[in-house]
């Protein structure tokens, strides 16, 4: 112990003043006392017969922990009165703040001394993120959580110092990621807009693992089941623009494969697809959606939809809206005329 004390056999004694520690100190809990050594163990013996123990206090301004018998604890402490972890010098007993190696790196807080667990925490400017028993992580860490839309869990990767990947690509054992906000992205993702360049749209194609995906078509899967297919580029890229393929034409923006709706191409018109991806190329009827939301459209013979547009069909008239949808089951005002329509979308004249 780093202080000046005198021998008294068999025991050592330093004076000190001790105030009950709860996180803050008030003077009403000071007791005038000093240090008693037993053997390799040391405790605080109080000028009026009284020692601390099972908890935390402070003596000449530094925190202490003693257990149920009195002596003071060295190492990792567990304060039974709230569950947080405390470390103590393993020779002096002091209390241990900011930054702590064990095995692990480990943080405690600088105020209070608790150990950081569990979750981010901000440290002189930099994220870092602290596992469950409290060490540091470095590299890639899985978060394991479901969130409410049902995703399970995240991957985040972090540099070797502990801090949060920046922005960009990582290559890592033979295969390219991106990270963003220190998470691994998935599926079809563009950087550009989210990190500060929005005129950047190219957008890139990943797998479920977080691999950049070279070329081919990818299914993107959903906690309930459902899903998307997307068609990436050789080099990763979002595959864009018409496709024709296995005899079916296929429009693809940016990798996302269109599919079970309308879709207004670059060329200004509005195409159908159904539920595979297939463009509606035969005249006709075509249901947009599901079993129990979506609208019916009509398209032409090269998969076009009439869009804020009258046309007679088999001796009916029908309105078809902005994005193809047929009107039906109610009044509405078209170019400032209240128009009715039945349940099967004919115009009730």
């Amino acid at each position: 112990m780093k202080k000046h004390f005198k021998a008294l056999l068999p025991v050592l004694l330093l004076t000190g003043l001790l105030f009950g520690l709860s996180m803050t100190a008030s003077a009403e809990d000071s007791k005038e006392g000093y240090w008693v050594q037993n053997g390799d163990r040391w405790w605080f013996q109080c000028t009026d017969d009284w020692y601390p123990t099972n908890g935390l206090y402070e003596i000449d301004g530094v925190g202490y922990a003693f257990d149920q018998w009195g002596y003071m604890m060295t190492g990792w402490w567990k304060d039974p009165s709230n569950g947080l972890y405390y470390y103590f010098d393993l020779n002096s007993g002091a209390m241990q703040k900011g930054w702590v190696w064990d095995g692990a790196w480990y943080y405690l807080d600088p105020e209070y001394g608790y150990m950081y667990s569990d979750g981010f925490y901000t440290i002189d400017g930099n994220d870092y993120w602290f596992k469950p028993d409290g060490s540091m992580v470095s590299g890639w860490y899985f978060y394991d959580f479901v969130a409410d839309d049902g995703w399970p869990g995240q991957w985040y990767y972090f540099n070797q110092n502990g801090t949060v990947y920046p922005d960009g690509w990582l290559w890592d054992n033979g295969y390219w990621y991106y990270i963003f906000n220190g998470t691994m992205m998935y599926n079809v993702f563009t950087p550009g807009p989210v990190t500060g360049n929005p005129d950047d749209t190219t957008s890139w194609v990943f797998d479920a693992s977080g691999h950049l995906v070279y070329g081919g078509w990818t299914w993107h899967s959903y906690p309930d089941g459902s899903g998307y297919w997307s068609l990436a580029n050789a080099d990763g890229t979002g595959y864009n623009g018409w496709l024709w393929e296995n005899n079916h034409w296929y429009y693809i923006d940016n990798g996302y494969m269109i599919n079970n709706t309308t879709y207004t191409a670059p060329d200004g018109y509005t195409y159908a697809f159904d539920g595979y991806g297939y463009l509606a190329n035969q005249e006709g009827w075509i249901w947009i959606g599901d079993s129990e939301y979506g609208f019916w459209t009509y398209t032409d013979g090269n998969g076009a939809v009439l869009t804020n547009s009258w046309k007679w069909i088999d001796g009916k008239c029908y309105y078809f809206g902005e994005y193809g949808n047929m009107y039906s089951n109610g009044t509405y005002v078209i170019d400032g005329v209240e128009c009715s329509f039945d349940h099967t979308g004919a115009w009730i004249q």
